[in-house]
């Protein structure tokens, strides 16, 4: 294992950050502790391992500087010696290994909360990224396609790949992709980018493909959908505005039924605990179990108000979508009416912000599915340790509760209580500055944003905290509100903001030295940037948590199995190439040998000598004066033709008066001999008949 005190050795020698400190020696950095609080996580999980346990290194790791805090003789930042560092180990172990202890619950909650939550968004975050580059592929695809389109074959395959596109953004599980999905989807498709539109898409750049192809995919969605809202269509389509509806609101009232379950349960400890402090003596049961135990349901009810807080953020988003889809819908009815088509310009858009309002909600599910496994994880700390509770003392309680004999104060006497406006005049600015490092009273009369201060330590009251033993009480904001250097503070009652008042940095820092003697108050009150190297998140990353590659010496064992398939199915090109017969391959392999021995040579016979081509390449004549180009031309051609002589009998007198007779007549055409293109002695020979017998 890397040993911590060498890690420190190296970071003196010029390995990490170091800077001299009061008492001579070396302070490493924040980063430098952090990276070896990590190496000694693993370094007690692997021990862990080998002796049959389980211990989460991200869980070893935080309990190290807890202890650390705890014990200030483990000086992390000036190194540990071997001895210290084993010590530390063991009782890391020790730890990390107790049962029914509501302190180190409180930690193992914290841990696991943070880290889970961290997972379940980086889930979130890389499948979204898996989404977008799948997307991206399938448009670089596309617009590679769709640059030369040659032949219908490409055409086509431009078609079917944009069709995926959409198909597999369509909002439809894999499961729920049938016929009439693809066919909706087909149909919306024709009708927004028909093929003979591929000619003008091929002309346009890269850029430009890439955002008509996105248009067109949220284009296809709104489509669908509006076809769903008027009953036309939308096959696979859910209803997910009113599942993510009755969704987020069964998880709130899942969290408004554990918040008031533990809301009821805090107070039950608040008042036994004070009870004690204001009558010593009075309970049975162990004030600090009581106190430890009130620590752990306070930690339990901020992580559940946390997740509340998130979870009605997401119903208004759920209900501002619904009311969003809602609009577009009537606007498009209303555009649309009984008409057939509409201008693109118009509708275009409104199916757009439908698709992306409707995707917006399915990303919302997504999230309160996550809050749910959040809450899973919670409930699982609820009942982890043995409360100390007593029935006797809650009946105590119950019928003897305080007095309320506690006398009014004057709170002019010890602060000043100022007024705020949105807007202040310079004095009024100048007066506020001047009163930055004293504290000064605020109430909700004279504070338009009041409601909205952020309250330091979750809004309990650090006079609690410091005068009784870390007891965690919340503040009434009845009373007011005490800013102090730009940070406000709530408090149980008018002595506790007195005695805050007259000595506020005692009772800060009080809070802190609190927490550094009971870790578990660090993250319940935010405190991370007052204690260095207490932040959870600084000790882990998303790969730390499923990093198992330093845990490779573990003795634990354990069985695999591997199943091969029937039949291979082949996915590789075919190879025109390939010969699966060996004797074949050899005889190939012989031939391709035997090459290497022979000569090539050539003949030329009778047949063949003369069969070559020739060619000559000549200077072009210049051209003469008068703009003539020189050389002379000769027609040698003559063409002749003979007719014989021919002999044609015609019968006269077939028309004309009843009396007519009818007689023959004899045409005898004479012999002619023509010579083509030579007038001249074409008439020679007339073409007249030379007589005529009747």
């Amino acid at each position: 294992s890397l040993s911590l005190s060498l890690s420190f050795e190296m970071a003196e020698n010029g390995g990490g950050a170091v800077v001299p400190s009061n008492g001579g020696g070396a302070v490493v950095s924040d980063a430098m502790v952090s990276e070896s609080l990590k190496t000694l996580g693993k370094v007690i999980a692997e021990e862990a391992r080998k002796d049959g346990g389980y211990i989460p290194p991200l869980l070893a790791s935080f309990t190290a500087r807890v202890i650390t805090l705890e014990m200030p003789r483990f000086d992390i930042f000036k190194g540990l010696t071997p001895e210290q560092e084993k010590e530390l180990i063991d009782m890391t172990m020790e730890r990390c290994t107790r049962k029914d202890d509501p302190i180190f619950e409180t930690i193992r909650m914290q841990v696991t909360f943070e880290s889970f939550y961290a997972t379940e968004l980086q889930r979130l975050r890389q499948k979204q990224i898996k989404k977008e580059q799948d997307n991206k592929s399938d448009l670089d695809k596309i617009v590679e396609i769709g640059t030369h389109l040659q032949s219908n074959a490409q055409v086509a395959s431009l078609y079917r790949s944009i069709f995926k596109l959409i198909l597999a953004n369509s909002c439809v599980d894999e499961s729920k992709q049938d016929r009439n999905v693809e066919r909706e989807i087909a149909a919306a498709l024709e009708s927004v980018f028909p093929q003979a539109g591929l000619n003008a898409f091929n002309m346009t750049n890269a850029d430009e493909k890439r955002a008509q192809i996105s248009d067109l995919v949220n284009i296809v969605l709104g489509i669908r959908l509006f076809n769903k809202e008027i009953k036309k269509g939308g096959a696979g389509l859910v209803d997910v505005p009113e599942y993510a509806s009755q969704e987020v609101d069964s998880l709130y009232e899942e969290f408004e039924l554990e918040s008031a379950q533990m809301g009821d349960l805090c107070y039950t400890y608040s008042d036994i605990i004070n009870l004690e402090f204001e009558k010593p003596g009075s309970i049975a049961a162990s004030l600090s179990s009581l106190q430890e135990e009130l620590t752990n349901r306070r930690q339990y009810i901020l992580l559940i108000h946390q997740l509340q807080h998130e979870v009605l953020e997401s119903i208004d988003v759920i209900k501002a979508g619904k009311q969003q889809l809602f609009e577009e819908m009537e606007a498009l009815k209303t555009l649309v009416g009984l008409r057939t088509s509409v201008p693109k310009e118009q509708v275009y858009p409104k199916f757009h912000v439908l698709a992306g309002t409707w995707k917006a909600l399915i990303r919302e599910r997504e999230k309160n599915i996550m809050r749910r496994n959040l809450l899973q994880q919670l409930q699982q700390f609820k009942d982890n340790f043995q409360p100390s509770l007593l029935d006797d003392d809650i009946d105590l309680v119950k019928q003897t509760p305080l007095e309320d004999n506690k006398i009014k104060l004057n709170f002019d006497e010890f602060v000043e209580t100022v007024v705020e406006r949105n807007r202040q005049t310079a004095e009024e600015q100048e007066r506020m500055k001047q009163l930055f490092g004293t504290p000064v009273r605020l109430v909700k009369e004279t504070t338009p944003t009041f409601m909205s201060l952020p309250l330091e330590h979750q809004g309990y009251c650090p006079w609690s905290l410091v005068s009784r033993q870390g007891l965690l009480l919340p503040g009434n904001p009845n009373i007011g509100i005490v800013r102090y250097k730009g940070r406000h503070f709530s408090f149980v009652d008018d002595k506790a903001m007195k005695d805050f008042c007259l000595d506020p940095d005692k009772y800060i820092d009080g809070v802190l030295t609190r927490a550094r003697r009971s870790p578990a108050l660090i993250h319940l009150l935010c405190l991370q940037q007052y204690i260095p190297n207490s932040d959870i998140s600084d000790l882990f990353s998303i790969q730390d948590i499923y990093d198992t590659t330093t845990l490779t010496t573990s003795s634990s064992k354990c069985d695999a199995q591997v199943q091969t398939p029937s039949y291979y199915i082949n996915t590789d090109p075919v190879d025109p190439n390939y010969e699966w017969n060996e004797w074949s391959m050899r005889r190939k392999a012989l031939q391709m040998a035997d090459l290497c021995n022979k000569r090539t040579h050539s003949t030329q016979t009778n047949l063949s000598h003369a069969k070559r081509d020739n060619d000559t390449q000549t200077y072009t004549p210049t051209i003469l004066a008068d703009g003539t180009m020189p050389g002379k031309g000769t027609q040698t051609g003559i063409d002749k033709s003979t007719n014989v002589e021919r002999n044609i009998k015609y019968i006269a007198g077939l028309r004309g008066k009843p009396d007519t007779k009818m007689r023959t007549v004899k045409l005898t055409l004479p012999e002619m001999v023509g010579h083509g293109s030579n007038p001249p002695l074409n008439q020679r020979y007339s073409r007249e008949p030379l007589g005529i017998d009747v």
